[in-house]
């Protein structure tokens, strides 16, 4: 038998608690949509009732899998997606939830591969051919805030060259400043521009975590973003090195925009976070900025250039790790929420009710 074609509703997002309410399902932890649910209108009026919603609505009100993505635009303008897969609710499909505006757009799509394939055009560009600068693969997230600092001041000084009819010049900076300025210009809030858009869409990044100053501009240094510093010793001036200006050109030359993807999955012991990444588009790359903790405990991005395709790849294999995860675990259902939960499990991992004697 075929399955059934892909579906789109839009509902009302005052009308979320309503139809949670309709179904009987209050939200598990890993629920992406319980903010909507708890802001409801109780005067809002639900949309008719109709299977394949609810069946939809069932995946996001209590999940087993959610990726959930934030994007920022070239314009600025913000976005929000989530997946939800459920093999109590949809048996292989997914639910695709995208908030626009008061409303609600929710998809029945397919499969994983049919997520994948409609969320890339949101977050990654096919102009992408991977040429890009080299940068280290993995550092500490105060290195890389630095960098996207200088970044974001290299695109400035290119902006502004290119609108007075100016010569671009080595754009130098004094330490001092360039330390200076960065907390203004991550409180901007203007996420069009690098570092505003990794600290407001990056999951997961904690302000301990944005540690900045003499240490982080000597990893600048190591790596060519920067020039060795000329003058005084306690405020030298920095200039762009061949890493920098390459980099600095690389974003300058083409506003795209950037995106926060955070994947988790709901086991009998809870939720557990599977990954939190940073992208940002260029033309000539799809960087890929993973958060994680190295064997110290310090928080560090892996960082990886990408084609569109391999971007695409990346983000299937997160849709698709529920799947490698939870598909060689043997399930029952909890007596309680019918759920499904993992042989041996103490508790259920949605309701929490005990099993065994």
């Amino acid at each position: 038998m075929d399955a059934p074609p892909d579906v789109t509703f839009e509902v009302p997002a005052a009308a979320v608690g309503a139809l949670a309410e309709r179904l009987g399902l209050p939200c598990s932890p890993l629920s992406p949509i319980a903010f909507l649910v708890a802001h409801a209108s109780s005067q809002a009026a639900p949309p008719e009732d109709n299977p394949r919603l609810g069946e939809a609505l069932a995946a996001m009100l209590q999940p087993e899998a959610v990726t959930v993505v934030r994007s920022v635009d070239a314009a600025g303008a913000a976005a929000w997606r989530a997946v939800c897969q459920s093999r109590a609710a949809l048996d292989g499909r997914v639910a695709l939830a995208a908030l626009d505006g008061e409303t609600l757009r929710v998809s029945l799509l397919a499969s994983p591969a049919a997520a994948a394939v409609s969320l890339a055009p949101t977050i990654f560009t096919a102009l992408s051919g991977v040429s890009s600068p080299s940068l280290p693969r993995e550092w500490p997230v105060g290195a890389f805030v630095d960098t996207f600092h200088a970044v974001d001041r290299y695109r400035r000084g290119y902006a502004e060259a290119m609108l007075t009819g100016s010569a671009l010049g080595d754009l130098s900076m004094r330490a001092r400043d360039l330390v200076a300025t960065l907390d203004a210009a991550a409180a901007s809030g203007d996420h069009r521009w690098l570092l505003p858009a990794f600290l407001h869409l990056a999951p997961g990044v904690r302000a301990a975590d944005v540690a900045t100053g003499a240490t982080q501009l000597g990893r600048l240094l190591s790596a060519g973003v920067i020039r060795d510093p000329e003058g005084a010793a306690d405020d030298p001036t920095v200039r762009y090195g061949a890493v920098g200006h390459a980099l600095g050109l690389e974003f300058a030359r083409g506003w795209w925009g950037s995106a926060g993807v955070e994947h988790s999955l709901l086991l009998a012991d809870g939720v557990h976070v599977m990954h939190r990444g940073f992208v940002a588009a260029t033309a000539l790359a799809n960087h890929w900025f993973a958060l994680r903790d190295d064997a110290a405990g310090a928080a560090v991005l892996d960082h990886r250039p990408l084609a569109y395709d391999a971007a695409l790849e990346r983000l299937l294999a997160l849709l698709t790790e529920a799947d490698v995860v939870t598909g060689m675990a043997s399930w029952a259902a909890c007596p309680r929420c019918g759920r499904s939960v993992t042989l041996g499990a103490a508790r259920c991992g949605v309701c929490g009710h005990p099993f065994g004697g």
